[in-house]
């Protein structure tokens, strides 16, 4: 899961080749995880909720950024 994790980032605008189905989906558990941990702990120390919301940008932005036609 780390790995895929960690690949999906490293390539996020690497628009050569394609990940699986698995890579995907292992990608996708990590980042709930992490973006769900990161809000737990921007409710309970308020100085991390700006660090949650880039991570949420950072995220919409691999997922979205691919799909638009260019």
């Amino acid at each position: 899961m780390l790995d895929a994790y960690i690949s999906a980032w490293q390539r996020a605008f690497d628009y050569s080749g394609r990940s699986n189905r698995g890579a995907y989906w292992w990608f996708f558990l990590a980042n709930l995880i992490v973006a769900f941990a990161l809000a737990l702990l921007a409710q309970v120390v308020s100085q991390l909720a700006a660090l949650s919301n880039l991570y949420a940008i950072a995220t919409i932005v691999l997922l979205v950024l691919p799909s638009i036609p260019g």
